[in-house]
């Protein structure tokens, strides 16, 4: 059983990488040197990087891009940080203060909708406090843009600062290629990164705003099938984008990564089930793959190189994806990536008998259909 689990895992990655390099190569190439944007962007401090992340921002934006920072009325680090910034920059930055989230509703949805109303431009970028820009992804996103509706880009995590948020980092940086790129030889998007995505601003009041997803936990996912149910279109482009969140330590990594596995299941669980049945063989069978893949260790000297083997060329796989497709070197250690891949299953079995997350130091029970209720005040 082992070695035909080994077989089988290399099977599957091989085929994700081949369709992985050809949903990359479809992709046209071009940018806008010039347009008027607004970067809309939700701001909650207690993140150690957050300064970093907002200046380098300001740095590599274009000259026409302008930002809304949406801060918190109560959060007092924050608007003090964004006024240490502003004073030290030349861009177009305004700082908006946003009052208390009424219950059940989705607190960064509630300030988007907030701030919809000051947006003068034709077209808008939102933008997670943690997520870079680099100097073309506002212009390689409105290029792409021309294809539809809804641009958004394609994840990955800077190095961590601690082990916790290597882990975590890695877990993305092992699947983000190898999740989003592949399908798309099947079907269009199924949701957009909500820490990145560009979008008329005419085309989303024409949609009612963020007012219809208000009520989503899973902003990202109900606003992609928002733009779906008004005929629109999602670009899923493979401008790099990067990110940096600090994990402080194991409950954080696990609190963390059980929001985003209960967010993935509901995206899964309201799926056709053809689309469930791809869905599991691409994403969910191939951690399980591998720690059957462990029991070809029982079988001394050649269990253990056909292992090595096969780690090996797993290692070597998705590293040549980020190079070809990123462009870049990604953090990317073989410790980190195979531990951070045998840990999903856990992850998987947490969130099918558990939907409550924690979320802004609060307990959060998820209903099936994304919809959402405090389990404390």
């Amino acid at each position: 059983m082992g070695f035909a689990s080994l077989v089988l895992y290399l099977g599957l990655l091989g085929a994700k990488a081949y369709l992985s390099l050809r949903a990359a190569a479809q992709a046209p190439h071009g940018t806008v040197d010039h347009a008027t944007l607004t970067v809309l962007q939700p701001i909650l401090s207690g993140d150690p990087a957050l300064g970093q992340t907002l200046q380098h921002n300001l740095h590599v934006a274009p000259p026409w891009a302008n930002f809304l920072w949406l801060i918190d009325e109560t959060d007092a680090v924050a608007r003090q940080l964004a006024q240490t910034l502003m004073e030290a920059t030349d861009c177009a930055v305004q700082v908006i203060l946003c009052p208390a989230v009424p219950p059940r509703v989705n607190p960064k949805a509630f300030k988007l909708e907030y701030a919809l109303t000051q947006v003068k431009t034709p077209y808008l970028a939102v933008l997670d406090d943690d997520t870079q820009l680099e100097p073309d992804t506002l212009g390689i996103g409105l290029f792409r843009l021309q294809e539809g509706e809804l641009f958004t880009g394609l994840p990955y995590y800077l190095k961590g600062t601690t082990g916790w948020s290597e882990l975590t980092a890695h877990f993305v940086n092992n699947n983000s290629i190898l999740t989003y790129l592949p399908l798309l030889n099947f079907f269009s998007p199924l949701s957009l990164n909500g820490m990145f995505y560009l979008i008329r601003t005419e085309t989303l009041r024409s949609m009612g705003g963020f007012t219809p997803i208000l009520y989503d936990l899973c902003d990202d996912y109900a606003l992609a099938k928002l733009v779906k149910q008004h005929g629109g279109r999602i670009i899923q482009g493979i401008t790099p984008v990067a990110l940096q969140t600090s994990v402080a330590d194991a409950k954080s990594y696990g609190t963390l990564m059980h929001r985003w596995f209960v967010f993935a299941q509901t995206l899964v669980f309201d799926q056709p089930l053809p689309i469930q049945a791809l869905l599991l063989l691409f994403l969910g069978l191939p951690p399980l793959l591998l720690w059957l893949g462990l029991l070809s260790l029982f079988i001394p000297y050649l269990g253990a190189l056909c292992l090595l083997g096969v780690l090996l060329i797993r290692h070597g796989t998705i590293r040549y994806l980020h190079h070809k497709i990123f462009a870049r070197s990604v953090d990317f250690s073989f410790g980190m990536s195979l531990i951070s891949e045998l840990l999903q299953p856990f992850h998987l079995v947490h969130a099918l008998v558990d939907h409550r997350i924690r979320w802004r130091n609060r307990l959060i029970q998820v209903e099936k259909n994304g919809t959402f209720s405090y389990q404390e005040p």
